[in-house]
């Protein structure tokens, strides 16, 4: 709203020239039982353009974190911390007294929501490490960005990797070893008899080999974490889909892969919730109160339908679009 009134700034200092415009602020307030402030001058435009810098932060992390048909939950550490800096900057601002006193107001809700890192959930971080051009590291630059103690914040991040190895054995045991290395290991000893067995001692060479191999797996399927902490970083591109970068690696990384998914589903923010329920009762109005609830669904799914992408036809179409 400030940053559109700005765009009307000669129309408003043209309205002054205006009576009735005038007499609006003449009156008195009957709620503050005062006179009405304005209109404005060029002071308060002034002002008015340090608000509206300051307040855009807030504005775009809140549409980025509202989406819905995008990953929220790898972003919202990021924008956390992007807002503490915006605030502590203009903490120490000190041209502006009026803004300065806005942002410790702002400030000290931060501080009740998100001062103490032991009480946020940690999914709030995990989503962000499991975005592979960030990981640990990411974490341990963000939080000396918000002057945390080097012990504090070295302590930190090993609780965090900690929780991902609990979140990993609370996984792994839904995924067979088979599935895990992609090689039956009944099998392969078979294809060894088969091939050596007329050979003992070649025989007894490849089995012993084999079980070195089988042992390497399951220790390398063990430190699946760790696996994943130490791959490069990946580059950064504008294209860059982090849902296809973990299907890519569904085969190397199974249990993260499946971690990823079920955290990465996690919404930011419970607007698009509350989006589904003011959405039905739009639908089911007083006039429409006796809808079967299979009918209320199509008529929802049909409204986002119709007002979502149009399916492009000369491109390779995806499972979802073959459904659809």
């Amino acid at each position: 709203m400030l940053a559109v009134a700005c765009k009307f700034k000669k129309v408003f200092g043209r309205m002054t020239k205006n009576e009735q415009f005038a007499a609006y602020f003449e009156k008195v307030d009957s709620s503050e039982k005062k006179r009405r402030v304005g209109p404005p001058l060029e002071k308060y435009w002034e002002k008015e353009q340090v608000f509206a810098n300051f307040l855009k932060r807030f504005r775009d992390t809140t549409l980025q974190l509202s989406a819905s048909k995008t990953i929220t939950s790898t972003m919202t550490w990021e924008e956390i911390v992007a807002m503490k800096i915006v605030i502590d900057e203009t903490m120490l601002d000190i041209i502006d007294p009026s803004l300065q006193e806005v942002a410790k107001r702002i400030e000290s809700k931060f501080r009740k929501y998100w001062g103490d890192l032991e009480k946020v959930n940690k999914l709030v971080f995990l989503g962000h490490i499991l975005d592979p051009h960030y990981k640990l590291q990411m974490i341990a630059i963000h939080l000396g960005d918000m002057k945390f103690d080097a012990t504090k914040i070295q302590s930190f991040v090993v609780g965090l990797k900690n929780c991902l190895v609990q979140l990993y054995h609370a996984y792994k045991p839904n995924f067979p070893l088979g599935t895990l290395t992609g090689i039956d290991d009944c099998d392969v000893d078979k294809e060894l008899m088969e091939m050596y067995k007329n050979d003992p001692i070649k025989l007894n060479y490849h089995l012993k080999m084999s079980h070195i191999k089988k042992t390497q797996s399951q220790v390398e399927i063990s430190n699946e974490v760790d696996k994943y902490l130490s791959d490069h970083f990946v580059k950064w591109s504008s294209s860059f889909d982090v849902l296809e970068w973990w299907k890519g690696n569904t085969t190397t990384l199974p249990v993260f892969s499946n971690i990823a998914n079920d955290i990465f589903v996690i919404p930011s923010s419970t607007v698009t919730s509350e989006n589904a329920f003011s959405l039905g009762r739009k639908v089911v109005d007083p006039f429409r109160a006796s809808l079967h609830p299979k009918i209320v669904e199509a008529l929802a799914c049909t409204s986002v339908w119709l007002r979502g992408e149009q399916i492009n036809l000369y491109k390779e179409p995806t499972e979802e679009e073959f459904e659809f």
